[in-house]
């Protein structure tokens, strides 16, 4: 007969095999973040431009992110300025490389040909929040590697230098 010790050694490569293959072992984590403002840099009218912060935006994550097999997150965009923005892309990125610095140093410029890099579409209307979902292949991995850009690009409408777009009400989800 095992003693019970050597029967909790045993288990314990399982489950940490199990807990990293996305099995529902672990329960998803859901939590709150802060909004965020990102301020338009250039006017912007459909543009084959993608803007990108310079901020890692995923730098501060726990150790435990290598553990992770999916990401959503969730939240309202909503669109304040001047300009008629109707929609966005939303991309991510964990380089910068190829982008150019524009002048206030927070932003880089991206050629639009990004399609590997693409999140989610927004549709949005001045003023009103619109719901948006997050997820893909490219959002997890950056997560899972504590690196990424968050970028947009304008598709629809015009936003003028100064206009804002807030992202608030947003949960994260991750699952293991």
């Amino acid at each position: 007969m095992m003693k019970p010790r050597s029967l909790s050694l045993l288990a314990l490569p399982l489950l940490a095999a199990l807990s990293g293959c996305g099995t529902g072992l672990i329960p998803p984590i859901t939590r709150d973040f802060d909004a965020v403002t990102f301020t338009f840099p250039a006017p912007t009218v459909q543009n084959p431009v993608v803007f990108y912060s310079t901020t890692n935006q995923l730098g501060s994550l726990p150790a435990i992110s290598s553990l992770i097999s999916s990401v959503e997150i969730a939240g309202n965009a909503t669109y304040t300025g001047f300009g008629n923005l109707a929609k966005i892309q939303v991309y991510i990125r964990q380089n910068l490389s190829g982008c150019t610095i524009q002048t206030d140093q927070s932003y880089v410029a991206c050629p639009a040909d990004e399609s590997a890099n693409l999140v989610q579409t927004i549709d949005l209307v001045k003023g009103q929040p619109a719901a948006f979902k997050l997820s893909g292949t490219i959002l997890t991995k950056a997560v899972q590697n504590k690196l990424g850009y968050l970028g947009v690009q304008v598709t629809g409408g015009g936003a003028l230098q100064g206009d804002k777009l807030l992202i608030d009400s947003g949960k994260v989800t991750v699952r293991f």
